[in-house]
């Protein structure tokens, strides 16, 4: 049996809501959406708006009748060539305390970043397998 090949192209538009600037990312193909966060490129100088950032997501998905720990989602630490870039392990403790699929990521190369787009394809897939 052969593995599926899925193909899509992804439209991605950028906004800002209370100051939080997030991507909303659409599949116009299949309705699919995804809600980027920009942890404000996740800098030591910036950690205290990151932690409030990870709450605007919390309650902007119970707004909208989610639950962040009750659906499928990654953590992508992007802009890790900066040199003001937080230590890994004070992210992962303070923005990825439940331990999901998480990438270290520099966009402006590409490292990292079709390495989180496969990681939150497959926990999609996963969850609609289940009946999610």
């Amino acid at each position: 049996m052969s593995t599926p090949r899925i193909r899509s192209d992804l439209q991605a538009t950028p906004a800002e809501e209370g100051g939080i600037k997030y991507f909303d990312v659409a599949d116009p193909k299949s309705g699919s959406r995804m809600r980027l966060y920009d942890f404000e490129w996740l800098i030591a100088e910036r950690m205290e708006a990151n932690i409030e950032s990870l709450d605007n997501l919390r309650v902007n998905l119970q707004e909208q009748g989610y639950n962040l720990d009750k659906i499928p989602y990654c953590v992508q630490y992007n802009k890790r060539d900066l040199p003001n870039s937080a230590p890994m392990d004070e992210l992962k403790k303070v923005l990825n305390p439940t331990n999901v699929p998480e990438f270290e990521a520099v966009a402006t190369t590409g490292v990292g970043v079709f390495d989180t787009l496969k990681a939150v394809a497959k926990l999609v897939l996963t969850e609609l397998k289940r009946g999610g």
